[in-house]
């Protein structure tokens, strides 16, 4: 009785990241839950287990993650852990008359309301998605230039400023660096994840976005539109011949392990604990597809997304985050990367909050960036964005890049088959915690 009771605990434990799916979602047209069928037995027990460290929420300074100090020698930052309006008067807080205030509430009826250009030669420019414009000089000038502190509120999305001198230039370029992440308990998980895909420069990355509001209706679209933009500017077949691979992808079947695992194959750099889930192809034309290929995505289940499809079946090397941290669930991996698993321990050292369900969409976006080649994300996705835009270019630059030469002679070689302590971290004053 005392092993059973052992066993169930540990498999609750191995569970716990699932639970708060299994119990607030029914399940999905997908085909399933985020997480290994055996969870389901758990599901209703989260809640009686539940602590203050298991709350939905919590705050963290970007510091925690990024290197704020490149962008402290063009502005101050003041760390706001209050939000309430009040804080901002509150000697404790700003400590600012009412008078000094301004604040923008009446543009902020939607999350587009308005960009800010620093110059106006650029009139002619197309607004996209914000319904107005504000002038930099207006800003600048009376009566707000006498107010202390301009409160936009939100400033939701990359291209909301509108930056032309150099001089703003160069800001942008410090925030959009102090935005890289860098904190080990992230970087460690990277780095040995890149490793079994084949090395720096050695995979690359798609991101994509299918999981919520618009980028759910929208997935079919947007998927068709990042297949065809991979077959050609990656691989670089022509649309009549992406055409075609997509419709050879309907007829092939659904991702499966191999049936003999000693006789499984891969190709070259991609490590022995990773299967690929199709075939490799041995048209010389094709090659370059069985490069491994490193999927980030919003998905809760990627496999059986009919969208996310026609890319498990025509590149037989696609991973996703779920085959390195599956608690033993993934059929496409023989061990998981323990820096992964150890996200279940870490937690804030401001409030005990564990982070771990927050830090894996970063984990996933740095993933995509460290793609041999440019990430290609989802059209209007800010996070593939800043995967594309800000992480990419900032991998280092001495990591090798993969040419369309390059990604047949790597699809082009079998790898034979060749036969992770928790680390306590910190953050500083906002910092981690890292406990068993």
């Amino acid at each position: 009785m005392g092993r059973m009771e052992r066993e169930d605990k540990d498999g609750l434990l191995a569970c716990a990241r699932y639970l708060p799916v299994l119990e607030s979602r029914p399940r999905d047209a997908e085909g399933g839950f985020d997480g290994p069928r055996s969870c389901n037995r758990y599901a209703g027990r989260a809640s009686s287990r539940a602590s203050p460290t298991d709350r939905a929420d919590t705050q963290v300074g970007w510091d925690l993650l990024g290197e704020l100090s490149r962008v402290t020698d063009f502005v101050p930052i003041v760390d706001r852990w209050n939000m309430s309006r009040a804080w901002l008067a509150d000697p404790d807080g700003l400590g600012l008359p009412v008078s000094e205030i301004w604040v923008m509430e009446q543009l902020n009826s939607t999350i587009y309301d308005w960009r800010i250009h620093e110059s106006r030669d650029d009139a002619d420019l197309p607004l996209d998605l914000y319904l107005d414009r504000l002038e930099l000089d207006e800003l600048t000038s009376p009566p707000l230039s006498d107010k202390r502190l301009l409160l936009f509120g939100s400033l939701h999305g990359s291209t909301r400023i509108i930056a032309s001198s150099p001089a703003h230039e160069r800001v942008a370029k410090a925030a959009s660096e102090a935005m890289i992440f860098r904190h080990p308990v992230l970087l460690d998980p990277v780095d040995e994840i890149v490793r079994r895909l084949g090395g720096p420069g050695g995979y690359i990355a798609l991101h994509l976005r299918v999981g919520d509001g618009y980028f759910e209706r929208m997935a079919r679209i947007r998927m068709l539109e990042v297949f065809h933009r991979l077959m050609q500017e990656a691989f670089g077949f022509d649309r009549a011949r992406s055409d075609e691979l997509l419709e050879r992808s309907r007829s092939l079947p659904k991702p499966q392990p191999p049936a003999d695992e000693d006789a499984a194959e891969r190709p070259a750099g991609l490590s022995s604990t990773l299967y690929c889930g199709q075939p490799l192809h041995t048209d010389p034309a094709l090659l370059h597809l069985n490069v491994p290929v490193y999927i980030a995505t919003d998905s809760r289940n990627p496999r059986h997304h009919p969208a996310l499809a026609p890319f498990f079946r025509i590149l037989p090397c696609a991973f996703v985050l779920g085959d390195f941290a599956s608690y033993g669930g993934s059929e496409f991996s023989l061990e998981d990367v323990e820096a992964v698993v150890d996200f279940e321990v870490v937690r804030s050292a401001q409030d005990g909050v564990h982070l771990g369900r927050y830090l894996m969409g970063f984990l996933d976006a740095i993933l995509a960036a460290r793609s041999a080649i440019a990430t290609i994300g989802t059209r209007g996705s800010t996070f593939s964005k800043f995967a594309e835009a800000t992480l990419h270019p900032c991998v280092d630059a001495t990591a090798p890049s993969l040419t369309l030469q390059g990604l047949r002679a790597r699809g082009g070689h079998r790898a034979e088959s060749a036969g992770g302590g928790v680390v306590a971290v910190s953050g500083g004053r906002t910092g981690l915690l890292v406990s068993s």
